[in-house]
């Protein structure tokens, strides 16, 4: 039986904690309040809202409130000495491992405000509680939120949202959004937008609002354009920063760092006038990467490019078998996860270019064996054009896989493949054909002595098989 002398002091220090931290935040000018779920509606145009259901959510992921914002800190301390006697009460009942009902939440991004079960949640995130059951209602928002939400982050989602209410990019989809780290940068990439406005219409022949004028130019301008900065892998050199900040940037520094850039891409950075459409359309056609916006909005093809797609399975010694995925650090689809890639070399074989890209992607030196399991060639593959991909399958096992972010990766993991992964453009098809390729020709002698790593136990070789089945069906 816990006592309640127990949970009371449990509060005390919770109280006692919140009210230092307060002091502290204020001393170095940060923000310490919880913020409120009418106040981000309102930011983020937030709008659809619709219940979802009963879901186990990361208490983590619980940054504000619906109405009881003043009465918690910004990590769900409380801030009241009159909570006293409910939150003792909650933490009495958690202490005994007793059932407590689902607190409700509002679901905006990946982040969570409370309706009701504001004690329970400070008491699960004062005890450290990694997930709790919530009846969850979904609103729908265009733009990404930030889990600190700071002064700045909801000036920087207010400036977003204006930029989207002028462009209509979001259109588009989510994954094509142009994401920048300033605020003042969507103002700025307005102005460069409507620079283009005369070209356009003259290519066109007609006049343009300024979503028109936008939408062409995102596909006849900036999606070459960061496709052209990833494959010369430019952001590199710009940690922490976008694709969008990398145009915008060589904007506003083009004099001083024209000199500097490739034909193709000083081409892509800089508004063509009109006048010189002919030319235009002659160097756009040459340099352009990948493929852009014809006069009557049609596509032309540059290029067919040729990628490598890596299916790398991780079998640890004891059993568990994990996909590595990315998250990719390049528009389109920044901050969105997908197997590792690489475009082929001139001068590469696909298994060369396999084992680049775990070297240059995921940082593994370990030596892997690919095979070729099979082509991908859907024309509409991905929005670059036709991009034909070799499905390369490689399986590591032990404990010791040493993996850092390179290449199209700002961020990469190794995830079970029990989990439901959702991966960008077909990947999850190109995943789940791996592991039918697997099934298929695992009596091939082939199997073991191209794929398999030589030191791999025959007991993790029938786990594999079963778990491939198991995945398959």
């Amino acid at each position: 039986m816990v006592s309640n002398t127990s949970s009371v002091s449990n509060f005390n220090n919770a109280l006692f904690r919140s009210f230092f931290k307060s002091v502290y935040k204020k001393l170095k000018k940060q923000d310490d309040y919880l913020p409120d779920l009418g106040s981000i509606v309102e930011i983020t145009k937030a709008k659809n809202e619709h219940y979802i259901g009963l879901r186990e959510i990361p208490v983590d992921n619980i940054i504000g409130s619906e109405a009881r914002y003043e009465d918690f800190d910004k990590d769900f301390l409380p801030k009241k000495a009159e909570l006293q006697s409910r939150w003792s009460a909650i933490d009495s009942i958690m202490q005994q491992d007793k059932a407590l009902p689902p607190i409700a939440v509002f679901m905006i991004g990946d982040y969570y405000f409370v309706r009701d079960g504001h004690h329970r949640v400070s008491v699960a995130k004062t005890r450290g509680q990694v997930y709790i059951d919530a009846e969850v209602t979904e609103y729908h928002i265009d733009v990404p939120l930030t889990k600190e939400l700071t002064i700045k982050d909801r000036y920087k989602i207010q400036e977003h949202v204006k930029f989207l209410e002028a462009t209509r990019l979001n259109q588009l989809g989510k994954g094509f959004d142009i994401k920048l780290t300033r605020p003042q940068s969507y103002r700025l990439l307005l102005t460069i937008i409507n620079h283009y406005t005369d070209y356009l219409e003259d290519v066109l022949g007609r006049r343009l609002e300024m979503h028109e004028v936008a939408q062409e130019w995102y596909n006849r301008i900036f999606l070459p354009f960061a496709e052209g900065a990833y494959l010369d892998d430019l952001l590199e050199k710009f940690p922490n920063r976008t694709t969008g900040d990398l145009y915008v940037w060589i904007q506003m520094n083009w004099d001083d760092i024209k000199d500097s850039l490739g034909e193709r891409m000083s081409f892509l950075a800089k508004p063509v006038p009109a006048g010189d459409r002919d030319t235009a359309e002659k160097v756009l056609a040459e340099h352009s990467p990948g493929m852009l916006r014809g006069l009557k909005s049609q596509y032309i093809r540059a290029q067919i490019g040729l990628v490598v797609t890596c299916s790398i399975l991780n079998i640890s010694r004891q059993g568990a078998i994990s996909v590595a995925i990315v998250k990719r650090k390049y528009h389109p689809f920044e901050d969105y996860w997908s197997l590792p890639i690489a475009m082929l070399g001139e001068n590469e074989t696909r298994h060369d270019a396999a084992r680049r890209c775990a070297r240059h992607s995921l940082g593994i030196r370990k030596a892997i064996n690919f095979v070729q399991y099979k082509t991908f060639d859907n024309v509409d593959r991905t929005p670059y054009g036709r991009m034909i991909a070799f499905g390369m399958l490689g399986i590591h096992f032990g404990d010791n896989i040493r993996m850092s972010a390179g290449g199209i990766a700002s961020e990469i993991k190794l995830v079970s493949i029990d989990e439901d992964i959702s991966l960008v453009y077909d990947h999850n098809l190109i995943l789940k054909d791996a592991f039918a390729y697997i099934n298929r020709i695992h009596n091939n002698f082939s199997f073991i002595s191209d794929l398999l790593p030589d030191n791999i136990p025959l007991k993790y070789i029938k786990k594999l098989l079963q778990v491939m089945g198991r995945v398959e069906n």
